[in-house]
């Protein structure tokens, strides 16, 4: 099994990418930052997500993880927001 990483941001402001519409490219979750632990952000999902939600409003921030790659071939998951609150709905 292989890893991709999680990218928030991209490191060149010119740097094309592309991704795909298709559903099988993309999976809607909930992140949870842990900022006594550097950051590190945690993944949230299936059937446990609403439930994580309703107890961690505050704390729980959905986004679509998309699988993108850059013209120079980089794969990465783009953690684009879907709600502008956190604790948003699905």
């Amino acid at each position: 099994m292989g890893s991709v990483p999680v990218l928030r941001q991209l490191t060149d402001d010119q740097e094309f990418f592309r991704t795909s519409r298709n559903a099988d490219q993309y999976i809607d979750v909930g992140t949870i930052s842990d900022k006594q632990d550097m950051g590190r952000i945690y993944v949230v999902s299936g059937a446990i997500l609403k439930d994580v939600i309703a107890r961690f409003p505050k704390s729980v921030r959905v986004v679509r993880l998309v699988l993108t790659n850059t013209l120079a071939g980089t794969t990465f998951l783009w953690p684009v927001p879907l709600a502008e609150d956190r604790g948003g709905q699905l």
